[in-house]
Parts: structure tokens; sequence; C-alpha cells
């Protein structure tokens, strides 16, 4: 009788695993034959999106209808499950959340749609696009261009004055000290630093940057969080930000959106997502896309280093924002004391590379020990280590776009993919801004303190001897 009881035991926990195993054996079968619910035949496009509600439903609908006119799109599902991205936040985030494989949220996404093509190309160099037969070797294309506009707020003085000075455009398209202009973070903001980035290259790059210093230490706030630049203009905090015209953001009485200069655009991809589970209908909505003009193979001009312009935003977010209380103290002692033309130069330079630490250690006579161990620390690989001092031993000079791509394309990379190697950057042109704006403060509080006795007329009409 014992025995037969572990008989029947041992039977009944055999039945459940012989049933989920013919079960399992069933669906695999019907997955294999096209019929199962993971087919390509049924199941809907999952499409992460920046694009709005509105054109989200419209694109959606237009798909369908031309869906149904196509040979190869005859029994296929035509449901799109949006999945929206704010225009701030990291595609590369999102995309690896949902699709990098035993951690993934959800069903994986197909599809990327909107958002910078500096994410994009980021996206390829990491792997996360599918070739889908596209031409060229680029695995993604560009969605649409649209001009980055300045939202400026016309019932406070300073807006009004732009508005009615001509050609808002040609006014507004670079800010200059005394009017109120306010702009994003370009560490959290792609538009900003499109913005930012067309500043620098209108002409020399120094001048550019200088251009960029004097609108920072001039601006009302620069807004550390996306988005919050145009939520000042429209609290009337500030007169102008540049912004994009979003569906939650509308012309009002107050606030308009005029246009900036010809080539300020902002230029959006879209690619097919390595690890989608619907590449038959990823293949037809892009080819879609084609048909509408909205899948054009980018150009020399819109494909951009990701490494070299997440330097730039790194640079930029250290010595306009970070130390922006700094850069606003020293434009205000320049501007009262009336002294821009003899610090402005030294202001509204670029930090130098060397970094500043590391030249005082590389002029120091029993260094080498902190430098080796410097080294290990910030570049723990010897190939970037051996590159990084030997770019530390050549003539000083300040930073430029030069500079910029040449430590993003260093050691094939890898360097600046090394996150102790940019956190340590970061802090080093954020400590040397701050010093710098710091000292140009001092030294024109001190020289306008000693001539001012000289300055200051008597109420009969003399001066101070």
């Amino acid at each position: 009788m014992r025995f037969l009881d572990q008989r029947l035991h041992q039977n009944r926990r055999l039945v459940p695993r012989r049933l989920w195993s013919g079960a399992l054996l069933s669906g695999l079968c019907l997955i294999a034959t096209g019929c199962g619910p993971l087919s390509s035949r049924s199941a809907s496009l999952k499409i992460a999106t920046t694009w709005s509600e509105d054109e989200r439903t419209a694109l959606a609908n237009e798909f369908k209808r031309w869906l149904a006119d196509q040979p190869d799109g005859q029994g296929l599902a035509h449901d799109i499950e949006w999945l929206y991205v704010d225009p701030g936040e990291s595609l590369i985030r999102v995309i690896s959340a949902y699709n990098k494989g035993p951690v993934a949220r959800g069903r994986s996404i197909d599809l990327a749609l909107g958002g910078s093509v500096a994410a994009y190309s980021a996206l390829e160099r990491q792997g996360w696009l599918a070739n889908a037969g596209m031409p060229g070797g680029i695995r993604w294309r560009i969605a649409r261009r649209e001009p980055i506009r300045f939202a400026v707020n016309g019932a406070i003085g300073d807006g009004r004055a732009l508005l009615a000075g001509g050609d808002p455009s040609q006014i507004i398209a670079y800010a200059y000290p005394g009017r109120r202009f306010t702009f994003d973070d370009p560490r959290h903001a792609p538009w900003a630093l499109a913005w930012a980035k067309s500043v620098l290259n209108e002409s020399d790059w120094a001048a550019g940057y200088a251009r960029l210093v004097r609108t920072a230490g001039a601006s009302q706030r620069v807004c550390r969080l996306a988005g919050a630049a145009l939520a000042s203009v429209e609290r009337g905090e500030a007169a102008v930000a540049p912004a994009l015209l979003r569906e939650d953001r509308s012309e009002t009485n107050s606030v308009v959106f005029v246009s900036g200069p010809r080539g300020l655009d902002w230029v959006e991809g879209v690619a097919i997502v390595q690890g989608g589970g619907n590449i038959t209908l990823s293949n037809l909505f892009l080819e879609f896309l084609g048909e509408r003009g909205q899948a054009e193979a980018p150009s020399t001009v819109d494909v951009s280093s990701p490494a070299a312009d997440a330097l730039l935003a790194d640079l930029l977010g250290a010595t306009l924002v970070d130390a922006q209380n700094e850069l606003s103290a020293a434009c205000e002692t320049l501007g009262f004391t009336r002294q821009w033309p003899v610090y402005e130069a030294v202001l509204t330079e670029s930090p130098p590379w060397p970094p500043a630490s590391v030249a005082k250690l590389l002029k120091g006579k029993d260094s080498g020990a902190l430098l080796e161990t410097l080294l290990q620390q910030v570049a723990p690989e010897a190939d970037c280590r051996s590159w990084l001092f030997r770019s530390w031993l050549l003539p000083e000079h300040p930073v430029d776009d030069k500079l910029l791509a040449e430590l993003a394309d260093a050691v094939k990379g890898r360097l600046v993919r090394e996150e102790r190697f940019r956190a340590w950057l970061r802090a080093e042109w954020t400590a040397w801004a701050r010093q710098r704006y710091r000292r140009v403060d001092r030294q024109a509080r001190r020289t306008f303190l000693s001539v001012v006795p000289e300055r200051v007329e008597r109420t009969d009409g003399s001066s101070h001897p």
C-alpha cells in the first residue's frame, strides 16, 4: 500500500508537467505557422515617440488607410501602441529599459520616431538600431525638420521692444546683455544645445563661445530642467527663450513664437529598433513615412558625433549653468563699473587644455606620483591613460570644437565613454569657471574702488582730488 501511494503521488506531480509540455509545444507550433498570438500578422506596432497626441492620432489613421491599399498589408494588424517620450528624455534609456533582455519592461519597442538626430547616432553606435535594408550604411532616417523658435512675451517691456524692432528673428537671434533672455540647460534640452551650436558655428568658435558666456551672464536664469525656460517666459519672469512649439504650448495674447535665423532647425529622426517584435510592420511603417517625405536620408551636415555633442553639453552646462551665480555676479560688476572692455576677453575665454589642475601638476617638481594616480583614477585602461597623458603634454590652449572632437574619437571613443573621466572633466570645468568669474569680479571691484574718488563729482560741479 505504501508503494502504491508513492506511485500515485509521483503521477500527480507528473501530469501537470506533461500537460504544460504539451501546451508549450502546441504554442510553439502555432507561432511557427504564423497563427500564434506573437505573430507579426496580429501583433500591434509599438512606437516610442516625442510627437504630440494630435500628430500621433493623424499618423495612425493615415497609416491604417495606406496599409489597406498595400498588397503586403492584407491581414496585418494596423494598431499602434504609442509610448510618449518627453523631448528632454534620453531615447537610449527608454529603449534599453524596454528592449534589454530579461529586465525589459513590457513588450519591446519596434520603432523610434522623433527626438534629436544626435540621439539616433548614439543609438546606432551602441547597436540599438536594425539595418532594415537601408542604403548608405546609416540605420536611421530624418523624419522632419522644424525651426527652433523663440518664445517672446510681449506683455513685458523687453518683449515688446523685441517685437516692435523690425525683424524679430534678427533681433533675438543672439541675445546680448540687457535683455531678459533665458534658455534651458543644454545637458537636458537638445533644442537648447542645437541653439548653442548654431551660435558657435555662426563665425569663429571662440567668438561664439564668448557670446554664449555674455548671454548666460545677462540671463534672467538659465533653467536646469528641460522646458523650464518656456515656462519662465509664460510667467513673465523672462522675455525671450529658445523653445519648441508643442501641443501643450500654444501662442497666447502675451506669448508668441518667432522663427529664428535660417538654418536654426530642430531635426528629428526615425529608425527601426533592434530586438522589436514586429519587423514586417516596422518596415511597412518606414515605407509609409518615406512616401510622405518623412524618412529622408541624412546629409553629412545632419550626422554629428554624439560623443562630441555630449562633451559640448558638459562644457556649457559646467561653465554657464553650474557656475552661473559667479558669472552673473561678475557680469553685474562689469556692467556697473563699466569695465567690460578691460575684462571681457578674460571672462569669456573657454577653459584651458590641459585643465588648470593638471597644468599645475605638470609644472611641479615632484608631482609624477600624483599625475600617475590621477590618470589611473580617471582612465583605468592603459591605452586611454597613454593617450590622455600625451595630450596633456601638448602646448596649452583653450578648449574648442577641435579638441572636443579629438576627445570624442580618442582610443576609438573609449575614453569619453568612461564615466569617471567625464565626471572628473565636468568638475574641472566647473571649478575653473567659478574661480575665473570670481577673480574677474574681485579685480573689477578693486580697480573701480581705486579710481572711484577721482570720478565722484561734488554737488557744486567740481570733482574729488
